[in-house]
């Protein structure tokens, strides 16, 4: 999950409250420690992203995309070998998302709090086996077909020069074997994104008084429409693809609209994916301003309207990799389809949201620090599951409008991150504007394993 609000440092289930509480804890519409006074907010454009990946960990690498005083030209000297040793068996991971509009909107008494919030999210996840990577690069060259039977039963040694075309016209039987080098290309290889947009309602209650115990309990509920969706892995020792797509996922051809539509027609202009999903969440206050919380979220799954893909490869020649940033264009082509698939069957297929419980407390010290901390755990192997995350973090109130938040955070099997932010309140109206960095570290490290930023836009606070 990528949604880190800004201005909660790196414990946003503990400390998010009002809108941007919706997707970790809705009891936070209520239960608002950093601006207890402030009774409706409304937000837009907001969001973020993060790049990730233990490839990014290595400091020649970077060099070679900095240009910097020691860089040795290493990744753009490496043979076709040194490129499949560097990048084979390595995660990617790539996510994005954006607030579209966000409002809440809490009673004068403080017992109610509502809130709602669109956004459009974006997650993609890759894992290469050395074979997969091996033939995204060389095609019909791939070691892999280092001896090839022709058509009469022969068997020659490929000279290591053929494109998958040519491959094909003298190689006898890919048709029917296809199935058998799908499982042993693709068996360990890893792949899938998700582009989906939410529709977020939310509504919180607080039970107790202002001068003592209170607890905050909350529900939301989401609306979910996908546009986009691919999934690779191997299954029960097979390989199992799955995509779906709209039309509108993609740039539109005038020539493709009917005069006359008809609703499969008119359907397949707007999502393929319909799903639903619920929080629950509750917060527990000390009458001394400690704070407790719970939730567990994205309780549901997503419905997909496509294709399952037949196991027949159809990989074409890719230019060969020379430099770091030809990194892009080598997963654009992982995450096609058509780079894999010539034929499929129409399935319909559900898919169950990354569940997740979130766990945090905090407290204030003094009239200008707030502290917290919190920890998560994802279900499964859904997309965008991090399976256990953790921070610790604290905000200071430095001037009546500027706020600046520090914290470090920790994912599983992940080396430790220390993201830091600022949030300014602007003019009598509290229009707020703000920004956080993923990692501090990247100032004085010479490599990271992930680059990540986040911003807010526009928000305005009464």
């Amino acid at each position: 999950m990528l949604r880190y609000p800004v201005g909660v440092g790196a414990t946003p289930f503990a400390l998010a409250s009002d809108y941007r509480a919706l997707g970790w804890n809705p009891a936070g519409l209520t239960h608002a420690p950093l601006n207890p006074n402030r009774t409706w907010i409304m937000g837009s454009l907001e969001g973020g992203f993060s790049l990730e990946s233990s490839v990014l960990e290595r400091s020649d690498l970077w060099d070679d995309l900095l240009d910097r005083e020691n860089a040795s030209n290493t990744w753009t000297q490496m043979g076709s070998a040194a490129w499949l040793d560097a990048l084979s068996d390595q995660q990617f991971s790539a996510q994005g998302e954006l607030l579209v509009a966000g409002t809440s909107r809490r009673s004068k008494n403080g017992k109610w709090g509502v809130g709602y919030v669109a956004r459009q999210s974006f997650v993609s996840e890759a894992f290469l086996g050395r074979s997969t990577l091996d033939l995204l690069t060389a095609g019909g060259a791939a070691s892999f077909f280092e001896r090839v039977v022709l058509s009469n039963g022969d068997t020659i040694s490929n000279p290591g020069n053929w494109t998958w075309s040519e491959l094909a016209q003298v190689v006898g039987g890919i048709d029917e074997n296809g199935d058998a080098w799908a499982g042993e290309i693709l068996g360990d290889t890893r792949l899938g994104f998700s582009w989906q947009k939410s529709h977020e309602l939310g509504i919180s209650k607080l039970w107790g008084r202002q001068d003592g115990w209170q607890i905050h309990t909350g529900i939301g509920g989401k609306l979910l429409l996908g546009n986009g969706y691919f999934r690779l892995e191997e299954s029960d020792g097979e390989v199992d693809a799955f995509g779906a797509f709209s039309n509108g996922f993609e740039i539109p051809r005038l020539d493709s609209v009917s005069l006359s539509p008809t609703l499969a027609g008119l359907r397949s202009w707007g999502p393929v994916g319909q799903g639903w999903g619920v929080d629950l969440g509750v917060v527990v206050v000390h009458p001394q301003g400690h704070w407790f919380s719970g939730s567990v979220t994205d309780i549901g799954w997503m419905e997909w309207r496509g294709e399952r893909y037949r196991v027949d490869l159809a990989v074409p020649q890719l230019n060969q990799l020379s430099a770091p940033n030809a990194l892009l264009d080598l997963m654009v082509r992982a995450m096609n389809p058509t780079t894999w698939f010539q034929e499929a069957e129409e399935e319909t297929r559900r898919v169950n949201l990354p569940t997740a419980l979130h766990l945090g407390a905090g407290t204030k010290l003094g009239e200008m620090v707030w502290v917290a901390g919190d920890m998560s755990f994802d279900r499964g192997r859904a997309l965008g599951s991090q399976t256990a995350r953790m921070g610790a973090s604290a905000v200071l109130q430095l001037t009546s409008w500027l706020r600046v938040d520090a914290g470090v955070r920790k994912l599983h099997e992940s080396q430790m991150r220390v993201p830091i932010g600022f949030t300014a309140a602007l003019g009598k109206k509290h229009f707020e504007i703000g920004a956080r960095a993923g990692d501090l570290q990247a100032l004085w490290r010479p490599s990271q394993p992930e680059i990540a930023a986040y911003f807010c836009v526009a928000r305005w606070a009464f």
